[in-house]
């Protein structure tokens, strides 16, 4: 009885970097779009918009209908700030696309036969992750290296993530001592 053979991955050839500028690129779009996040979030005054809020709610109060006082509260949010981290991160989508394509070439350029699809990283809000986990596999699998950039933009959203609850646990403490000298 003859066993036919399993079908052998492809491989890239001896020696071929899977590292390429626009995977690099990409991560440190991630990177600089996590730092805008952070400086947006610093620039905004909630002890002030929690003030706001809670002048427009106390009763007998015109706040909720005085045009400045509405205008300070969404002002409190939508900053200048607000407004480049949403360019920012639409800049960063369009970018992660291009580079996702360019890599694409890059990786065929160098002898990696069927690359990660690079139109994953279309996905909105999670393109880049996609685009770089998939990436990573299959580069992987390739050539037998390449999961550096993935590894650091693990780390990068880790720290993100850790930042982003040291933050709100002290927005939440900020915001209950408010309350408690409001009331």
């Amino acid at each position: 009885m003859s066993h036919p053979s399993a079908p052998q991955r492809p491989i890239a050839p001896q020696g071929t970097s899977p590292s390429t500028v626009q995977i690099w690129l990409i991560v440190g779009l991630f990177a600089v779009q996590l730092v805008a996040t952070f400086v947006h979030l610093a620039s905004i005054d909630f002890s002030g918009y929690f003030q706001l809020v809670m002048d427009a709610s106390t009763p007998g109060s015109n706040a909720a209908s005085d045009p400045d006082a509405i205008l300070a509260l969404y002002g409190q949010i939508f900053t200048a700030t607000y407004v480049v981290l949403l360019a920012l991160s639409f800049l960063a989508y369009a970018g992660t696309v291009v580079l996702a394509y360019f890599d694409h070439r890059a990786l065929l350029a160098r002898g990696v036969s069927s690359p990660f699809a690079w139109a994953l990283a279309f996905i909105p809000s999670y393109g880049s992750m996609v685009y770089l986990i998939g990436r990573s596999i299959v580069v992987r699998r390739r050539t037998g290296a390449g999961l550096a950039p993935l590894w650091v933009y693990v780390g990068l959203f880790v720290a993100g993530l850790i930042g982003s609850l040291v933050w709100s646990f002290w927005l939440i403490a900020d915001l209950v001592s408010e309350f408690s000298r409001f009331s």
